[in-house]
């Protein structure tokens, strides 16, 4: 699939006669537009090769060889799954925060419930990553069309929370993984700081042609529009919501071997009638699995283990101004996991 792709477009702009450079840009473009990887992790590839002044059989080579270095297999990103949460296991003991499900959701119940999470241990509340995570509430609009602002205060609590996950051993070992994958990104913790910044924090219009949302603020935050809840993936934001009575629970759906809780919930008058998170994860391990999805199986099924519960982390991006934009990922437990 590869090798007729290229060599459809190499035919077609060889006869127009189009410049070596220019050649080669297309070429690339159009491959890894056209297959599952990421055409941003691999501009590099791109940028390497126009520094060379190559015949066409060399250009071709090269875009071929760019494809290489992402042949993972489902296999490796299972392993590599298993592997992150092995060591993310330390946050799932120390988390041991309750759950009160109290019934199922009904639209036709009238009467109001409990919190469903217990209080969140102090331990986990001062754990760097989870404080950086809580201190960015504040810091997101959560209504569609109402333009976000990066302020320097703003960024530097998002350059604090990057560093706090950077910095953690699950992220240390995710890097590792895309270095052994030739992943130029994550050659050293400060380029992989940029690349985390770009995909999870660069504003885009969802709505109304504003910049109003960001990949991390619709997948850990939640965004309102009207009058429903678009995402929300994550439990500690959840659990905080309660907390400080900003959300009512409303029943749950299910939950899958004390792991998974899909619930149905209101905020600010808002109401998502079902979403899923995982349960006691970490932000950097939930981070680094969105991440791996996002770069290896980007609009595809991801294949992951959590904690022997097999199961799918789908990401999506969405096109904008000629960009693509990581736009939000979710785990979706496989009917194997049992209650």
């Amino acid at each position: 699939m590869i090798y007729k792709n290229v060599l459809q477009i190499f035919s077609i702009l060889h006869q127009k006669s189009i410049g070596r450079l220019l050649l080669l840009s297309k070429l690339t473009e159009h491959c890894l537009t056209n297959l599952r990887y990421n055409w941003h992790i691999f501009c590099s590839c791109k940028i390497t090769a126009e520094k060379y002044q190559l015949y066409y059989i060399s250009l071709l080579q090269l875009v071929i060889s760019c494809f290489a270095v992402v042949n993972v297999t489902d296999e490796e990103l299972i392993k590599l799954s298993v592997e992150l949460g092995k060591i993310d296991e330390s946050f799932a003991k120390l988390s041991g925060v309750t759950l009160n499900l109290q019934r199922r959701y009904s639209q036709d119940s009238t009467s109001s419930l409990d919190q469903l999470f217990g209080e969140v241990p102090a331990d986990v509340k001062l754990r760097p990553s989870v404080a950086a995570f809580v201190e960015l509430f504040e810091h997101f609009i959560p209504e569609t069309g109402k333009e976000e602002i990066i302020s320097k205060r703003k960024s530097k609590t998002i350059d604090n929370f990057i560093n706090a996950v950077v910095e953690s051993s699950v992220m240390k070992m995710f890097m590792q993984f895309l270095r052994s994958k030739n992943i130029t990104e994550a050659s050293s913790e400060n380029e992989f700081k940029k690349y985390l910044r770009t995909i999870w924090f660069q504003l885009y219009p969802r709505k109304n042609h504003v910049l109003d949302s960001c990949a991390f603020e619709h997948t850990f935050l939640g965004e309102i529009y009207k009058k429903k809840v678009m995402g929300m993936h994550n439990w500690i934001r959840m659990a905080y919501l309660q907390e400080t009575e900003k959300a009512q629970y409303n029943g749950y759906y299910s939950l899958i071997a004390d792991k998974y809780l899909s619930i149905s919930f209101t905020w600010n008058k808002a109401t998502k009638h079902k979403s899923g998170f995982l349960l006691r994860t970490s932000p950097e391990y939930e981070m680094a699995l969105y991440t791996m999805c996002y770069i290896f199986r980007n609009k595809q099924d991801c294949f992951v283990k959590f904690r022997s519960c097999t199961g799918n982390i789908f990401t999506y991006s969405l096109q904008r101004r000629n960009k693509s934009y990581l736009s939000t990922a979710y785990f979706v437990p496989d009917s194997d996991c049992k209650n």
